[in-house]
């Protein structure tokens, strides 16, 4: 009779899980904080901050306890009678000109979006010394010359390293802490999921590395949240946290709140702890989004406990762009006022004299952002790339306020007049649009934009660099547009290039040429559009309206793919003065097989160089094995990177570093290798003891792989 029962209340809850999707009626009271502006305003007392927490609060149990109904169904709790009761409230078991650098120098750095905003990352290097991540250990290896490279100091830390940032004589390392995960008492024992709430917090290392050979933490600042993003401007490290206060499971607990229960707090390494941002410095939207809070953390480096006036929002925290002049938040979400249809909120958060971060204006546009690279600010302007979905319910037009343009592939249209306000798209279909807002006192208004481009088609990568854009859109052929962005109130699409495959990353070459990085592609047998091996594009954009593909080069088969698909961070380009740029790429190479059959095993996994002969083609120059310690022999690293320095090629990975002269066609590669006895993933998954497989690198990176020494770069098609 249990079973019966439980499969009955299955049956039941189907109706309710229909209730809770989209189309359905809100079936909550009305919020009376719900002025239905998207502005961020001020909170004007303690209490005022308190009561708007505890209004979300209880929206959000309230929601939870209706709507975490299945969770019991997959035996959360055992059963003893016919049907289970609920767990007491309270016990035990309750409850991510201004263009990138240039890669100009003798040596490559951090791959960042803007000049003057530094991104943290896995790896670091002062020219002298690699200082790369793995686990909670900071290791520092010596980089030149690669006759004598080799580890020269570690320093274990009390916590998983995220990422680092390196700044003259100190090291910046960023952690994430979680405690314990408590589930949600109402209902957990018919739920199909147990709501849960963990409590985590931000870590900040400094440590010295005046002497490399002796680094040592001086100093820490640990702050209660989740850690977004983080950038370095100004001298001020921004911290963006996501910050979701542990609920009580009752409403009688959630009304016996205090405000010291839910503003998080900053511990310093001394023992002292504050209240990291108090009541008069947070905001919260005039549309409520729920009690989850994010947070702009701006630290002092002359002294990281030192936290600078610092902002906070009651609203989620979506893409995150900065530039020189300012931070901007983003949450997208379904409106259930427009037909349910995706929009994207954004808030400007600029900087003051001192580098400190304070709410300026928010704005809002229709669409989904793709990534921070779906942002760009040039002299005030912020440009917003978004791929446009179906409305919820076979959609009428997207209305927008303002003025601007309205395109189809690059047939532009003349500026809408001054006084034509209202723009529209059919959303029947998908469809992407650019848009130019700027600030007007606290409204971030729509200046211009330009609607409907590439119908059917979503975006894969864009770019903002100056007065000039660059959007890559995808579904069968990649069409490469590029923006003249010099009036802000009359943007235009001025040229398209239609070649196959897609670029996922484009990055900026003087002022003639552009590189795209992303997916080649192939029609299958059956129909369709399948990806068939990393692609590498040189673009020669001088004549604006008539860009031109220079080179396409295929590297390896299907699943080959790189991490800069993922990460900007992993592409690495050095300009030589007087020299072809050179470009190196981490990459794991498949074989080239036909339909019938696929090989999941790699031949390569390391690193790929190329020379930018004449401006015209991609040259290959060398490739270098990664060191890869996995369980199988190959690719078990949680992330790749590229260096160059002189005339060295480097492969890091967090299991080690091999280096290679790559002007000298006969030279060995030389090794260094970490030790593996700490990594947290062995340790979690016992592969050695479960599989009985133990962890080994050969001396090409894999069993497959190349063996070291002067590996020849796959070939290109």
């Amino acid at each position: 009779m249990y079973y019966v029962r439980r499969s009955l209340l299955l049956a039941l809850a189907v109706p309710l899980l229909i209730a809770g999707c989209p189309f359905a009626p809100p079936g909550d009271s009305p919020n009376p904080f719900d002025t239905g502006d998207a502005r961020l305003q001020r909170f004007t007392s303690a209490d005022e901050l308190l009561s708007f927490f505890k209004n979300q609060a209880s929206r959000t149990i309230s929601t939870n306890a209706r709507n975490s109904f299945f969770y019991g169904f997959f035996g959360q709790a055992e059963a003893t009678n016919d049907l289970a009761t609920p767990a007491a409230a309270g016990g035990d078991s309750a409850p991510t000109d201004n263009s990138a650098s240039d890669g100009g120098g003798s040596f490559t750095t951090t791959n960042i979006q803007e000049i003057g905003v530094d991104e943290s990352d896995v790896v670091k290097t002062d020219g002298a010394n690699f200082y790369m991540v793995r686990g909670k250990t900071l290791h520092i290896v010596k980089a030149t010359p690669i006759e004598e490279m080799a580890e020269i100091a570690m320093l274990e830390l009390d916590d998983r390293i995220e990422s680092i940032y390196l700044k003259g004589d100190r090291l910046y390392a960023l952690s994430q802490t979680y405690g314990a995960a408590d589930d949600y008492a109402l209902a957990a024992d018919i739920a199909i999921w147990p709501p849960y709430y963990r409590s985590s917090a931000a870590k900040v290392y400094e440590i010295d590395i005046a002497d490399p050979t002796k680094p040592e933490v001086v100093e820490t600042v640990e702050i209660d949240g989740s850690l977004v993003t983080s950038r370095l401007v100004n001298e001020r490290l921004l911290l963006v946290l996501a910050i979701t206060p542990t609920l009580p499971t009752t409403q009688s607990g959630i009304d016996g709140l205090t405000l010291e229960d839910i503003l998080p707090k900053a511990r310093m390494s001394g023992g002292d702890e504050a209240i990291a941002i108090d009541w008069p410095d947070w905001f919260r939207p005039g549309h409520p989004d729920g009690y989850y809070m994010t947070a702009v953390m701006s630290l002092d480096l002359a002294d990281i406990t030192k936290v600078e006036q610092s902002v906070a929002v009651m609203a989620s925290a979506g893409t995150i762009y900065a530039s020189p002049d300012a931070l901007y938040l983003t949450d997208t979400a379904y409106d259930e006022n427009d037909n349910y249809r995706e929009t994207t909120t954004i808030h400007k958060f600029a900087f003051d004299d001192n580098g400190v971060a304070d709410y300026e204006a928010t704005g809002s546009v229709p669409g989904r952002l793709l990534n921070q690279f779906s942002l760009g600010e040039f002299e005030g302007v912020l440009r917003v790339a978004t791929s446009i979905q179906p409305s919820f319910f076979f959609g009428d037009d997207v209305v927008l306020i303002g003025n601007g343009t309205v395109g189809v592939g690059v047939d532009v249209a003349e500026p809408v007049p001054v006084d034509a306000r209202a723009q529209s798209t059919n959303t029947t279909e998908p469809t992407n649009a650019i848009f130019t807002l700027g600030a007007d006192g606290d409204e971030l208004k729509t200046l211009g934009s330009i609607m409907d481009i590439a119908p059917g088609e979503q975006i894969y990568s864009a770019r903002f660099l100056g007065t000039r854009g660059f959007l890559v859109t995808f579904k069968q052929i990649d069409p490469l547009f590029t923006v003249d962005l010099a009036d802000p109130e009359n943007p235009k699409l001025v040229g398209e290039l239609k070649i196959p495959g897609f670029s996922e990353y484009l990055h900026p070459l003087g002022e003639n040429y552009l590189i795209g990085v992303g997916q080649a592609t192939e029609t299958a047998p059956w129909g369709g559009t399948i990806m068939s091996g990393i692609q590498l594009s040189l673009f020669d954009i001088s004549d604006f309206a008539n860009p031109k593909a220079l080179d396409q080069i295929t590297i390896g088969g299907r699943g080959s793919y790189t991490d800069v698909s993922y990460t900007h961070k992993a592409f690495t380009l050095l300009q030589p003065e007087g020299e072809d740029p050179l470009l190196a790429i981490p990459a794991q190479i498949l074989p080239e097989t036909d339909f019938d059959s696929f090989s999941y095993e790699p031949v390569f996994d390391g690193v790929l160089l190329y020379r930018l002969a004449d401006m015209q083609s991609f040259e290959e120059v060398r490739a270098i094995a990664g060191v890869t310690q996995g369980p199988f022999g190959y690719g078990w690293t949680e992330w790749r990177r590229a260096a160059i320095n002189g005339d060295y090629l480097y492969a890091l990975t967090d299991d080690g570093v091999r280096a290679v002269d790559y002007v000298d066609p006969d030279a060995e590669a030389v090794k260094v290798e970490f030790a593996v006895e700490e990594d947290p993933y062995f340790d979690i998954y016992q592969i050695e003891e479960d599989f009985g497989v133990s962890p080994g690198d050969d001396e090409g990176g894999g069993s497959s792989s190349p063996s070291v020494g002067a590996v020849d770069a796959p070939p290109a098609e």
